[in-house]
């Protein structure tokens, strides 16, 4: 949520999980630069408000600057001391 789609609750792009590499992603195309964040439950009071920088996230963290582009959006929740995020242009489309 955040410039992408407005930060409005329930604006989200729901993101799918891989139960093979255990990480949440969705292919999202970014217009132009700005900030986002994660989070549950498409609405703010619940749950998560993950935002941060340089790939870790951390809740109610700053907005995660973003460059205009295509890219593969990948979430890891796995380690709680070491939660993670991957905007990654090489994966956006793949199956």
């Amino acid at each position: 949520c955040g410039d992408l789609t407005g930060w409005a609750d329930g604006a989200d792009i729901v993101m799918n999980f891989d139960i093979e590499t255990q990480r949440f992603y969705a292919d999202v195309e970014i217009p132009s630069d700005g900030g986002l964040k994660f989070r549950a439950d498409g609405a703010w009071g619940t749950a998560y408000n993950l935002g941060g920088a340089d790939g870790i996230l951390v809740d109610n963290g700053d907005n995660i600057a973003v460059t205009a582009g295509n890219y593969r959006v990948y979430v890891n929740l796995n380690n709680s001391n070491n939660w993670t995020y991957e905007f990654n242009a090489e994966d956006y489309g793949a199956e």
